[in-house]
């Protein structure tokens, strides 16, 4: 006889008990209708600030790139030298605008966290206050995105490294490390988002030192690996076909609307960045909504935060 288990109390977006991976992502797009206010207005206007400054910074570096590209072939003819660097130029501009476009999403997921965490009360956190305060939790996510982006380009810089100490050796052993050792990077790469995967939403909700914060988060991912693996696989993928479904087309209308093929003329920019507000603010949304829910999962199967929850939905 099967045992009677009573149903879950949810005063909110989600069920206060240990989520399956599909109630997590169900629970990310409640999460968008239940506070849109916060979720989708306080992004578009994050997002466009971002996009702006990101298009500015690319627009104002495309002449140094694509005069760095140029002449980089000596075998290509003028003509063919002037194509490939303004084709590649304003590629290689962006690389400067990255930055503000990690800082800028960092903040934006920390306020979406703060408003889903909210959400699975049941309660619904206005746009004027869901910053206020905050200031020094956010800089703890913006400063442990940076962390772990250094860290990650370390590690590519050093298997370059150990890549080109090799080649001057061996061309063969060099390519062979290049396969192995790119394979294990990306590897090492997932693992390592995968267990960090829930630190930004601790640091954004719990208020505790800094690497006290991280560490707890490393532990919650203890156990739940592959369960976490899935669900940051499955954002991810779901975030890119979207991503792409909506910048792609936007960006072919602005090269035949504007015949602007390196799409860096002024009207070009405007077009895309459209795009690419709208293609950033839906993923962004999509995916803060998400791992704030697997944060309070975890705590839930291993800290007994459901019971927590649940007292405090009661009180309120």
């Amino acid at each position: 006889m099967q045992q009677f288990r009573p149903m879950a109390v949810q005063p909110g977006i989600v069920p206060l008990r240990p989520l399956s991976v599909w109630e997590i992502i169900d629970g990310a797009f409640r999460a968008v209708r239940h506070n849109p206010k916060v979720m989708f207005g306080v992004t578009v206007v994050g997002v466009a600030i971002s996009v702006l400054i990101s298009a500015v910074i690319t627009w104002y570096a495309t002449p140094y790139t694509t005069d760095l590209l140029r002449g980089i072939d000596e075998g290509l003819s003028p003509a063919e030298s002037d194509q490939f660097a303004s084709l590649f130029g304003s590629a290689y501009a962006t690389a400067f605008s990255l930055p503000v476009s990690l800082v800028f999403t960092q903040i934006i997921t920390g306020v979406l966290i703060r408003s889903v965490s909210q959400s699975v009360l049941g309660k619904t956190i206005a746009p004027g206050e869901v910053m206020r305060g905050q200031g020094g939790r956010l800089a703890r996510v913006v400063g442990f995105t940076f962390l772990s982006v250094v860290a990650s380009l370390a590690a590519g810089a050093a298997l370059i490294g150990l890549v080109w100490w090799v080649g001057m050796a061996s061309l063969g052993g060099a390519i062979a490390l290049t396969l192995v050792g790119g394979l294990l990077y990306l590897l090492a790469a997932l693992w390592f988002s995968v267990r960090t995967l829930l630190v930004p939403a601790g640091l954004m909700l719990e208020g505790g030192a800094f690497w006290t914060t991280v560490a707890r988060g490393w532990r919650l991912t203890r156990g739940g690996f592959w369960r976490l693996t899935g669900l940051y696989l499955l954002v991810a993928v779901a975030t890119a076909v979207v991503g792409g479904i909506i910048a792609v087309p936007v960006q072919l209308i602005a090269t035949f609307a504007t015949q602007d093929p390196t799409l860096t003329t002024l009207p070009a920019v405007v077009i895309a960045s459209i795009g690419e507000v709208i293609a950033t603010t839906l993923t962004t949304v999509f995916a803060a909504g998400a791992y704030a829910l697997a944060y309070i999962d975890a705590r839930m199967r291993k800290e007994g935060l459901d019971v927590e929850l649940a007292r405090a939905a009661a009180q309120d």
